[in-house]
């Protein structure tokens, strides 16, 4: 994870240049933090982003198939340094995180849109949101200072929570299940059968909220 052994002091928070996150963007700040984006450690630089929409991997040659990005305006990009740290902040102007720059660049946009989805159609609602983002991304590693303001946090594991449950538990083979929607009786079965066939311990449901 991206939580730092000492919290900076609050006088040197305060004295960063800031800029807020939408919603979005303070998600991938969390679960960047918290390593349940591993290995990212940041908002993606050029070449991972290009790397990204081309093979669908890091420059390191990890899977990833989707950008992790953070877009500002021209004004505020001129206004950076790289090398920089930023303080990150959610609608309230608290800090979530830090951003040490490493790199600002122009966002293609046309050339990554058509590359990640196939398609520059306005009908696609990906290529829309990515075409109201602004002109300039932001790339650097970040370190994670408080976690988001969030009605279901009483639900959210971190990645290190769900493996010292499992361990706990004395699992040794998990079946995993990722779902978007309420569970019904199909998936039931499906986890059952798995867990029946592959002799599992524990069934880890995954939804997506």
């Amino acid at each position: 994870n991206l939580i730092p052994d000492k919290i900076p002091s609050q006088k040197y928070l305060q004295s960063l240049q800031k800029i807020q996150l939408d919603s979005e963007r303070q998600m991938d700040v969390e679960l960047m933090g918290t390593g349940a984006y591993s290995p990212l450690e940041g908002f993606m630089v050029k070449k991972d982003l290009d790397n990204v929409a081309n093979k669908m991997r890091l420059s390191s040659g990890v899977i990833w198939p989707l950008p992790v990005i953070l877009d500002v305006s021209k004004e505020i990009a001129n206004k950076l340094k790289v090398g920089q740290e930023i303080g990150l902040t959610d609608h309230s102007n608290s800090i979530l995180a830090v951003l040490k720059l490493d790199q600002k660049y122009l966002f293609e946009k046309n050339k990554i849109i058509k590359r990640i989805f196939g398609t520059d159609s306005t009908e696609h609602p990906g290529v829309r949101t990515m075409l109201s983002m602004k002109d300039y991304l932001l790339g650097g590693r970040l370190i994670l200072i408080s976690k988001r303001v969030s009605e279901n946090k009483e639900y959210e594991l971190t990645p290190s929570q769900v493996r010292k449950l499992i361990e706990e538990k004395g699992w040794l083979k998990v079946v995993g299940f990722h779902t978007r929607n309420v569970i019904h009786r199909s998936h039931e079965f499906i986890q059952l059968e798995a867990l029946k066939r592959e002799f599992g311990d524990g069934l880890f449901i995954h939804p997506v909220i």
